[in-house]
């Protein structure tokens, strides 16, 4: 995709294209473009960006050399980073995305390895974390996003002999397993949209029609690379081979479609497929793309001409609507400071939950130690060892290594501050090892104990 629109959250509107000077942008006036100004002279066409909440604008590219570069633009300032270096100084069409999920910028593309092409996904903030490549795929794949941050990639897998998707989960931040659909191999054109419901979307070409994908296929009529937008409801948009655009509305969220409609506007300039991006406060549309034409220095969108409407005043915090119960409970509790998310806080949640594990492992071994405290006072009385001792030491025991995962993290996290799973995992079982130890010899004492009683 090589000619985009930004929408920010007010004033604004931006339209990012490449041409033989580079990658290139204006600022736009409603759906008026202006003078371009160069962002980055060996900067290639594929490229993607996207705008955030707060109105930062991100852009991932690749320069002449095949270089991976991030761009951001923030406070009026562009910054550039370079994400990887090509070893070969190759420049070959990497199929660029980006997706943020709360404050994490995404990046997928497509690397070229002995033959074959792999999809990889890169978060920019998480250096610590390096590129996952998820398969070897096609030539096309498609990103979305569900309202809870979750990811879905969809594409031909090279290694499954099929069609399907992934999914990255935003709660336990790693990717599912590969889900297979019931299409052809010659299936083309993938596109998957998440409505406004999270109910997933699936279109795409087989055999020169456009068809709809919901547990079976639906032909829906002649064309090449169909798209998904919601505005109300849900419409499928797509070009005929003469270069018409044609859509069709679904008013039960994809159940059922009507006739096509032809879009008779822009007859006589040339129709195009953008990419578009715009913050949370934009609540009238729900799209990624969207076909039209630049006529006269003039933008024209099929079906979302709303989109250059542009708020002259910032715009209100989101205020999400509340139950009774919330309310009643929001009015019970005292606030707490926002916690920013943060590595650290993930860390620190992970720690807590095996220092919850541990403690319920010592509330097991003192039920049991009660157990046998209670058949030893109605069986045995002891005369010459107190069991008093025994209980004792396992209440010292208790502190013991509790203090002692305590101690043992905070040195981990001195030595790295990002402590891995399998870092706090080996902890707890050596830990836990330790403890056996010392819980078997309580336990021979506590035998011996009952063997002086029967000999008594």
């Amino acid at each position: 995709m090589s000619e985009h629109f930004i929408k920010e959250s007010f004033g604004a509107l931006w339209h990012f294209c490449h041409n033989r000077e580079g990658i290139c942008f204006c600022r736009m006036k409603d759906e008026h473009l202006a003078e371009y100004e160069i962002l980055l002279s060996e900067g290639q066409s594929d490229f993607g960006v996207i705008i955030d909440d707060s109105d930062c604008i991100h852009l991932i590219c690749q320069n002449n050399a095949g270089d991976i570069i991030y761009l951001n633009y923030t406070k009026q300032n562009w910054q550039k980073v370079v994400v990887m270096q090509s070893k070969n100084q190759i420049s070959y069409p990497k199929n660029f995305r980006i997706q943020r999920t709360n404050k994490w910028i995404n990046i997928f593309y497509i690397i070229e390895y002995k033959g074959q092409k792999m999809l990889t996904h890169q978060m920019l903030e998480r250096s610590d974390v390096p590129p996952t490549v998820l398969d070897y795929v096609g030539d096309d794949y498609s990103l979305a996003k569900d309202s809870m941050n979750n990811l879905y990639v969809l594409f031909y897998s090279q290694s499954q002999r099929a069609y399907g998707y992934k999914k990255y989960s935003w709660n336990t931040k790693k990717w599912e397993e590969f889900s297979k659909i019931d299409v052809p191999s010659t299936f083309m054109h993938p596109y998957l949209f998440i409505d406004s419901v999270d109910t997933m979307h699936i279109v795409g070409v087989l055999n020169d029609d456009v068809v709809y994908y919901s547990d079976t296929l639906t032909t829906i009529a002649k064309g090449i690379r169909p798209i998904v937008i919601q505005k109300e409801n849900l419409h499928i948009m797509w070009l005929s081979k003469g270069g018409i655009v044609y859509g069709c509305q679904s008013v039960d969220g994809g159940k059922n479609f009507q006739n096509p409609t032809e879009f008779m506007a822009g007859r006589f300039a040339q129709t195009k497929l953008f990419s578009i991006s715009y913050t949370a406060f934009e609540r009238q549309i729900n799209a990624r793309n969207c076909y039209g034409f630049i006529g006269d220095s003039t933008v024209k969108f099929y079906a979302l001409g709303e989109f250059f409407n542009v708020l002259k005043t910032p715009p209100r915090p989101i205020q999400k609507s509340l139950s009774e119960e919330a309310r009643e409970f929001i009015q019970k509790t005292e606030p707490q400071p926002e916690q920013e998310f943060s590595i650290e806080n993930i860390e620190l949640t992970k720690l807590k939950i095996q220092m919850g594990h541990i403690s319920s492992n010592l509330e097991k071994i003192n039920k049991k130690l009660d157990e046998i405290r209670e058949n030893s006072e109605i069986y045995h009385k002891p005369k010459s060892t107190d069991m008093s001792g025994i209980y004792k030491r396992i209440s010292e025991l208790e502190d013991k290594f509790v203090n002692k995962f305590e101690y043992r993290i905070e040195d981990e996290l001195e030595n790295e501050f990002e402590l891995e799973e399998k870092s706090y995992e080996k902890i707890e079982l050596e830990i836990e090892e330790e403890g056996n130890d010392e819980i078997e010899n309580i336990m021979e004492d506590e035998v011996d104990i009952k063997a002086e009683n029967n000999e008594e």
